[in-house]
């Protein structure tokens, strides 16, 4: 395996076209097939599905892009490291997160954490639940923060709950279901329905967007795999969205109802159970006092 075929496979699987692909390396499209299948018969296993209309990842493959990014990454780092005097002191940190608005959350303990680490360098991404769990689980993350079922973290993992956050249904201001106090699952059946996909959301939001598909026309209920793509189409006038009531965007235009019957979600940070940096660590504190002070004034925005 070289440098050569993990940049061939990675543009394959950004573009999903050999075509493109070949293009943007500035080789022939051949190349980049020989190399693609070079790489296969390496890793002993198959990581497209192609035909002639369309190109796409396996399962294997999906996997491996984490993987290939991270080996070309080191990769090219290391051929820099002795470009710069000072490279050694640079302390690299990589966090994953569900969603765009969880991300956000880690910009105010990231920037406490450079004044006492001037050289760290935070890697942030956001993917799906299964996903973040298993980059943590091989080493490519650091620490991920969400939405955990507390009863299904691996053992290897350490779990550090932040808040309990209320499911709420999310619609337009202007809608007269906007006045209820709150609501139940049951007197959502009748709305158009903007809901979570199971693979990117909590396990038991997921679950309750599949209780609420019985008996129920598709033809009125949209999925999403984040909460940002869940304001889109509320504020676009498809529906009610259930989503987590804590990293929605504050708007006039919009608003929230509570729902009464689901429990509330366990968002939190997990790492894995063995020593950390000591960085990781002071970033754990400084996440820990900031979703502190969030909470309270979470809980002093619903009583106003």
């Amino acid at each position: 395996m070289n440098t050569f075929q993990l940049e061939c496979f990675i543009k394959v699987a950004e573009t999903l076209n050999y075509a493109r692909a070949a293009e943007s390396l500035g080789i022939t499209q051949p190349a980049v097939t020989h190399q693609i299948n070079t790489l296969e018969n390496e890793l002993g296993t198959k990581l497209f599905n192609r035909t002639t209309r369309k190109v796409s990842l396996t399962h294997n493959g999906r996997i491996f892009f984490l993987d290939a990014k991270q080996i070309l990454e080191l990769s090219h780092r290391a051929l820099h490291r002795f470009s710069y005097p000072d490279q050694d002191a640079i302390e690299f940190i990589s966090l994953g997160a569900q969603g765009a608005a969880q991300l956000f959350a880690f910009s105010e303990p990231l920037s406490r954490l450079k004044t006492s680490h001037p050289y760290i360098h935070p890697r942030l991404q956001i993917y799906s639940p299964p996903t973040l769990n298993h980059m943590l689980e091989e080493g490519n993350l650091d620490l991920i923060l969400g939405f955990f079922d507390k009863s299904n973290i691996q053992k290897k993992f350490r779990y550090k709950e932040l808040a309990k956050v209320p499911v709420s249904a999310f619609c337009l201001a202007e809608l007269p279901l906007a006045k209820n106090k709150s609501l139940t699952l049951e007197e959502l059946k009748n709305h158009n329905l903007i809901l979570p996909s199971r693979g990117g959301s909590p396990s038991e939001l997921g679950q309750i967007s599949i209780d609420l598909m019985n008996e129920r026309n598709p033809i009125n209920t949209y999925f999403v795999d984040s909460t940002e793509a869940a304001v889109v189409l509320v504020e676009a006038g498809f529906g009610l969205a259930l989503v987590p009531d804590h990293f929605l965007i504050q708007d006039e235009k919009l608003a929230t109802i509570p729902i009464t019957d689901v429990d509330p979600l366990s968002f939190g940070y997990c790492v894995k159970s063995i020593k950390q940096s000591e960085a990781l660590e002071q970033l754990m504190k400084y996440v820990e006092e900031f979703f502190e002070k969030e909470n309270r004034l979470f809980k002093v925005r619903k009583r106003h």
